[in-house]
């Protein structure tokens, strides 16, 4: 969405394609309203027995506008068949934008995928993106990668003691009260109960510490549950999805992310721009996250009590760190420069060209 919105004033329009079974998706109304376009038309290879499957050739006939495809991928799979096909129509972009760092061991399925991009990558893609080097190594392997900045809206996270006062009012935090923070969706990814087990540790050194958790998943009951066993539903508060994620930051004092795995996670970046000190996973997280250096990391193998240890002893000081975040390269400003690099006119030809100031 990021993209889209810098790149639509440029006259670089994106359409998005989505499987033809999902519902409703995030921000579909805010595209549609600004006359973005949406297809639900992607069928898995798995899936060529239905009877109203499209395969990419049929996809790409129906939509002779596209000029080009980018595809953002957590692994490998069928959507690489997309840039398959579009490379075999020379068209101009073939854009692959990895976004994780999974180092999950992969099933046979997955291997066999690994395989095919592989022995055709060279042929088919274009362009190799990654949310950080590590991504990109990861998914790609050897090849000429960019590194395309999370862009963030710094000035919207930004210390802002009158939010924080009233956020801690409407949620019966005292003063002194040490607010522990995280915000996610509550999955395997995010290693969420272990964040309880941290809490827990915590609580036992300081007994009036809450503990504020933003997001839901699929591991939020295994979540309650871990919680009434350590007795601390009453420090423990599930907020669930919300839409104003930076007031909710305020309110925090420190923020723990203990993920087994992560590409680029941008509620680091959000959490920094909010003055927080931040706790995370060593080696899951890479380490161009940590602009502030308000970041400390902790290995996987340490234990709640060892976390607990290290969070007490770093502590939870808040300070405005807006300069450094402006001064760095996550601004939509670098962002833009970078897309628009790949972009270039020699290639552009996408409804539309660049602006002649930006020639």
């Amino acid at each position: 969405m990021t993209l889209y919105k810098l790149l639509d004033p440029l006259n670089v329009k994106l359409d998005f394609l989505f499987s033809h079974s999902v519902g409703e998706i995030p921000y579909e109304a805010e595209i549609l309203s600004g006359g973005g376009k949406i297809y639900k038309e992607y069928y898995k290879y798995s899936e060529r027995h239905l009877p109203d499957y499209i395969s990419p050739r049929k996809l790409f006939d129906r939509h002779p506008e596209w000029e080009g495809i980018y595809i953002n991928v957590q692994k490998i799979d069928t959507t690489y068949r997309l840039l398959v096909e579009a490379a075999r129509r020379k068209l101009s972009y073939r854009i692959i934008h990895a976004h994780n760092n999974d180092n999950r061991k992969m099933d046979f399925k997955h291997k066999l995928f690994r395989a095919w991009f592989d022995l055709t990558k060279k042929s088919v893609v274009t362009d190799y993106l990654g949310c950080a080097w590590s991504a990109g190594e990861n998914m790609f392997g050897k090849c000429d990668l960019t590194v395309i900045p999370n862009a963030i809206d710094f000035k919207r996270f930004a210390p802002n003691q009158n939010v924080r006062a009233q956020m801690r009012k409407n949620l019966r935090f005292s003063d002194h009260q040490i607010v522990v923070g995280f915000c996610g969706r509550l999955s395997y990814q995010k290693n969420p109960e272990k964040l309880i087990d941290i809490f827990a540790a915590l609580h036992k050194e300081i007994s009036e510490s809450r503990l504020l958790i933003i997001g839901d998943g699929e591991e939020r009951g295994e979540m309650e549950k871990k919680v009434n066993h350590y007795g601390l539903s009453d420090s423990v508060i599930f907020a669930g999805n919300v839409p104003n994620v930076p007031d909710w930051l305020q309110a925090m004092d420190c923020f723990i992310l203990p993920s087994r795995f992560e590409g680029f996670p941008f509620v680091l970046m959000e959490a920094q721009a909010a003055g927080l000190r931040c706790y995370t996973t060593l080696k899951a997280v890479p380490p161009e996250v940590n602009i502030t250096g308000r970041i400390t990391y902790i290995s996987r193998n340490d234990t709640p009590d060892e976390w607990a240890e290290k969070i007490l002893l770093t502590g939870w000081d808040r300070e405005d760190c807006s300069e450094v975040l402006m001064n760095s390269d996550y601004t939509f400003d670098h962002m833009t420069q970078k897309i628009m690099a790949i972009f270039d006119p020699p290639r552009l030809n996408i409804r539309g060209r660049l602006s002649e100031n930006l020639k």
